[in-house]
């Protein structure tokens, strides 16, 4: 046994992290493979600065409505959450009429609901929505709020 010189090649993603401003951590292992194969894992590390936000808006979520404080001028918005919501319980009641939770056909239609994804997507669509009007800073009427809430996605 002696000392063994290794000439390592690195793939795409080494030279992306580490052109991106990553640095290499001391904490590199390796690993012995079958043949003269050496795997060597490198470890990124990257120092992140604090996020310091700029001020703070008052947001209500409500089932049915979210109530906004934009430039101290309430703001209500109605998301329809509550259609969503009724719709899928009353598709659940049908699903599980007659029938026990546990049986394998019942169970696998009710994974197959998406109701927990729709309101994300809703409260998703509803955060996007008023980070662009806060960020353009513009004084907007109640008409024009409400008719860019529609016409973004309302459509659910």
């Amino acid at each position: 046994m002696g000392r063994v010189f290794i000439s390592p090649t690195f793939p795409k993603i080494f030279w992306e992290y580490y052109n991106k401003g990553w640095l290499i951590a001391s904490e590199a292992r390796f690993k012995l493979l079958k043949g003269d194969f050496v795997e060597f894992y490198v470890i990124f590390k990257k120092d992140v600065k604090p996020y310091e936000p700029k001020g703070f808006i008052p947001v209500d979520l409500n089932e049915n409505s979210v109530s906004v404080l934009i430039n101290s001028k309430p703001v209500l918005l109605e998301t329809n959450t509550k259609r969503i919501t009724l719709g899928y319980e009353y598709e659940r009641k049908s699903m599980t009429t007659g029938r026990s939770i546990k049986d394998r056909e019942v169970k696998r239609k009710l994974k197959r609901l998406r109701e927990k994804d729709k309101k994300a997507d809703v409260r998703r669509k509803l955060s996007l929505l008023l980070l662009k009007l806060l960020k353009v800073g513009v004084q907007l009427s109640w008409r024009t709020y409400q008719r860019g809430f529609q016409s973004t996605w309302l459509r659910v």
